[in-house]
């Protein structure tokens, strides 16, 4: 709790008191803005999880992040932010949207230090859990290779930062050098390199690190990408990590109430979605009839049932489908795998999702 009132010395301005503690985090939120769920208990999840992999200690005590759930009228003059959205400064996070896991990860690799601004954000963004409905999920990062190379995104900055169309592209290089040398030589990397690096010393921190050039990481990063979109390529550790639903791998019958006040629901993220997290294991590659019943029209700004069915693992291999109350029965194939599950609804009304799947055939005619 200390570290709330000196926040708020130090930014000037006031700042909310903490409302919902954790182990490893404070919350506080401005009047008006009400989570759902147990919001200490999910970022509590988060940080145990993905501090592990990153190789630091969960924060707890003195040290927890406090994480400022704000308006975003007056964000800026609150905040020493440089965007008017969300960034974290020394382990505190200041954000219009909760959760935002992005920022979770900046605060516990504070002690990394400040690398290419490239690979700041492209280890954020492979280790955050996707907001819903991000526009980013579904674009082929081919398509954005298209336009332009991983040299060239290291290499351009907003007043020193990377900008923000490049960080799918980041998050996604990021995640596959992690599934190609390991998290301890990616984070080699991200201590070794510095804020104003440009691409020569980078390549440089390449070789010696990961024990290949820049440009031949980019190759087969760029050989191997084919129509996989940024979610492919995130690493879902928190989504595939959630509970697993138990089936017989022919017939999967799933109901559920999805509302705010259910302890295990998460959000409302940066609109007003609520989401459960489950998984399931397709025991075998096959094609599948599935079903989303709900409603198809319920809560505000266009909010409904759905849900994302996505592959754990990267590009290879990959599949994901998307299912709505309105879509009526969609046959896909599935490879055999865990499958992350994100059962989606609206915030301000309580609504019931049933979700059907059924194997229909080993695979398509």
């Amino acid at each position: 709790m200390r570290r709330f009132g000196l926040m708020t010395v130090l930014v000037g301005c006031s700042l909310p008191e903490a409302r919902w503690v954790g182990e490893h985090v404070e919350i506080a939120a401005d009047q008006g803005l009400v989570p759902c769920g147990d919001p200490a208990g999910h970022m509590d999840a988060y940080i145990e999880l993905v501090a592990r992999e990153l190789r630091v200690p969960a924060p707890t005590g003195n040290d927890r992040i406090a994480y400022y759930w704000l308006h975003r009228e007056g964000f800026a003059e609150r905040t020493i932010c440089i965007n008017d959205s969300a960034c974290s400064l020394q382990g505190d996070v200041y954000a219009i949207a909760m959760p935002l896991d992005h920022e979770l990860v900046h605060a516990l690799v504070r002690g990394y230090g400040l690398p290419s601004p490239f690979f700041l954000e492209g280890l954020a963004v492979a280790y955050e859990v996707a907001l819903p409905d991000d526009p980013r999920e579904t674009i082929e990062i081919g398509q954005l290779l298209a336009s332009t190379s991983i040299v060239e995104a290291i290499d351009e900055r907003e007043d020193a930062w990377l900008p923000a169309r490049h960080y799918p592209l980041a998050g996604a290089f990021t995640a596959f050098l992690i599934e190609r040398h390991g998290i301890d030589a990616v984070l080699r990397v991200y201590t070794e390199s510095r804020l104003l690096d440009g691409v020569g010393r980078v390549s440089r921190v390449f070789k010696e690190e990961l024990g290949e050039s820049l440009a031949a990481a980019a190759a087969a990063f760029e050989e191997g990408v084919g129509e996989c979109s940024l979610r492919a390529y995130r690493l879902k550790r928190f989504e595939c990590a959630a509970p697993e639903l138990a089936w017989d791998g022919e017939q999967l019958r799933v109901y559920e109430t999805i509302a705010c006040d259910r302890e295990d629901v998460v959000g409302p993220f940066a609109g007003d979605d609520i989401a459960v997290f489950r998984t399931l294991e397709v025991q075998a590659d096959g094609v599948f009839a599935m079903s989303l019943l709900g409603d198809a029209v319920a809560g505000a700004d266009g909010r409904w049932n759905r849900a994302i069915l996505a592959r754990c693992g990267g590009c290879d291999g990959y599949a994901e489908q998307t299912l709505t109350a309105a879509d009526g029965t969609v046959e896909a194939a599935l490879p055999a795998g865990r499958y992350s599950l994100q059962l989606l609804g609206p915030a301000d009304s309580a609504t019931g999702l049933g979700l059907r799947i059924d194997r229909i055939a080993d695979r398509y005619p």
